[in-house]
């Protein structure tokens, strides 16, 4: 329970993150989205305007430093 805690506390700073920075929350979500897609030896065709695949378009969101996050 208490690690469970610990983890929640800790994922609420980065939603009150992401919730400040939408382009860096909507920029992560596509990289996991791309990661669970693309696996060891996969061949996957699909045009790259299509939602993940436009990261591989798309140049990372300029991120503000957040007070109290770095260095984790």
């Amino acid at each position: 329970i208490i690690l469970k805690g610990e983890g929640d506390a800790e994922a609420v700073k980065y939603y009150q993150i992401f919730n400040r920075q939408p382009e860096l929350a909507n920029y992560v979500r596509k990289l996991d989205a791309f990661k669970s897609i693309i696996k060891e030896n996969s061949t996957i065709v699909l045009p790259s305007n299509e939602v993940p695949m436009d990261i591989l378009k798309e140049q990372p969101p300029k991120v503000k430093p957040e007070a109290g996050v770095a260095g984790k």
